[in-house]
């Protein structure tokens, strides 16, 4: 396993434990690291043999066959609100939902 530390920047929100890293020497092509096993407010901790260079740029990549769907099921309860006096017109709302089974 290896510990990639931050010191001035935050790690993205969106980055997620399963996502998997690659990293970028010299603006060559990006090299597999491996999959995030954990994640701190200053570092990634990755499933790897691998060192990492330094001054690598890192990339962390969502899995393909994860995020990929609508909202499974039978039926989804959505609930917006609007905080603010003044009338105002909702132009569309749309979703994607798929069966989970039949």
């Amino acid at each position: 396993m290896v510990r990639i530390s931050f010191n001035e920047t935050s790690i993205n929100s969106t980055v997620q434990i399963g996502d998997i890293i690659y990293e970028v020497v010299d603006q060559g092509n990006p090299q597999l690291v491996g999959p995030i096993v954990d994640i701190g407010p200053s570092h990634i901790d990755v499933e790897t043999e691998n060192a990492i260079t330094p001054s690598s740029f890192i990339i962390a990549v969502k899995d393909k066959g994860a995020n990929t769907s609508g909202i499974k099921g039978y039926y989804a309860k959505v609930k917006m609100t609007f905080n603010q006096s003044t009338e105002t017109e909702l132009f569309a709302v749309s979703s994607e939902i798929t069966q989970s089974s039949k």
